[in-house]
């Protein structure tokens, strides 16, 4: 999780793009690793080390923020992102 938030941060330093990062969490233990908000457009992130690991976005993030766009990162694929 501290590795992809911090490859996120420095892609968007070298970018110049101002964004603020956050985590979520609710009180029964669902979570989002890692949300990035850059000019009123929010990602959210999932990071996970084990590609095969079967992730959901939780339910309540759903229902609280629909339409955000959500990304698994693995060791696979988070090139696609960071590059």
């Amino acid at each position: 999780e501290n590795f992809c938030f911090t490859e996120l941060l420095k892609q968007d330093n070298l970018a110049g793009k101002e964004s603020t990062f956050y985590f979520w969490r609710t009180h029964q233990g669902q979570e989002i690793d890692v949300i990035r908000e850059t000019r009123g457009s929010i990602n959210a992130f999932e990071c996970k080390w084990n590609s095969r690991a079967k992730v959901r976005v939780p339910t309540a993030f759903v229902n609280a923020y629909p339409n955000i766009p959500f990304k698994v990162l693995t060791p696979e694929n988070y090139l696609d992102v960071f590059m």
